[in-house]
């Protein structure tokens, strides 16, 4: 699985698409799709499933989630596990990724 690295403010949507692949290179619909969301402290944030992600093509889904308005600053991690059932035993590909969340410019400045 990819996706790029975005920098985000509190309150702000994360939208980002992710792409699903197996050993081989090869992009693959997984079974099932999940994973959670985790501020700079480790605080959980956001648990994620398949419906969250909209289907764009064989392999690709995009997440659109929104920030709390008071989302803490730093590095935050998403934590996704995709599983295929077929062949057994299952595929699963599980990766880290990470943004950051930055504090909102103030106005004039």
């Amino acid at each position: 699985m990819t996706c790029n690295k975005p920098h985000l403010y509190p309150g702000s949507s994360l939208t980002r698409l992710y792409t699903v692949k197996d050993e081989y290179g090869e992009l693959y619909d997984p079974t099932s799709l999940s994973g959670i969301i985790t501020d700079s402290g480790g605080a959980l944030q956001g648990t994620l499933v398949y419906k969250d992600f909209s289907y764009v093509s064989t392999g690709k889904y995009r997440l659109h989630w929104n920030l709390p308005p008071d989302a803490k600053k730093g590095v935050w991690h998403i934590y996704l596990t995709a599983v295929y059932d077929l062949p057994t035993p299952p595929l699963i590909t599980k990766k880290t990724f990470n943004f950051t969340v930055e504090l909102a410019p103030k106005d004039g400045v």
